[in-house]
């Protein structure tokens, strides 16, 4: 992925609000400019909805892959004591175990930052539609007055 991209994922979550102001209020005077940059603003935002889903099912099959490993290994624990081997104690198990707990954390984190940059890519469509009327109100009005 784009290293800008990568840089902007890692700071999107304390920038947000700044980026948001900066790219979705719409100024009356520069509707056109707006109109005339909104697709490349919008693949860029778009280009890190795409990165902040790699890293979140990334994160999602390692743990996965963690929790699977560690259940194992615990089962195969209490076999060869002689325990009942119990999904149940597993399950518990499984959540005290302190790098599941992590991956679990960063999970959760790479969960908000992906919901942030999509609510940000629904703004930036909700932006277009407004764009696109104002544009057209701006033509009409402009229309009315001068065929007066």
């Amino acid at each position: 992925m784009n290293n800008e991209i990568v840089q902007l994922y890692d700071t999107f979550e304390d920038d947000y609000l700044t980026i948001s102001k900066k790219y979705l209020q719409i100024s009356e005077l520069e509707i056109d400019n707006t109109l005339m940059n909104h697709s490349a603003i919008y693949a860029y935002f778009a280009g890190l909805l795409s990165y902040a889903k790699q890293v979140r099912d990334e994160l999602s099959i390692d743990l996965d892959k963690q929790e699977s490993i560690t259940m194992k290994k615990r089962a195969a624990e209490m076999a060869s004591t002689g325990k009942k081997v119990a999904q149940t104690a597993l399950n518990s198990y499984v959540l005290s175990v302190p790098e599941i707990v992590e991956l679990k954390n960063k999970l959760a984190k790479a969960d908000g930052k992906y919901t942030l940059a999509k609510s940000l890519v629904n703004a930036l469509d909700h932006q277009k539609d407004c764009l696109v009327q104002i544009s057209a109100n701006k033509r009409a009005e402009a229309k009315l007055f001068s065929t007066n």
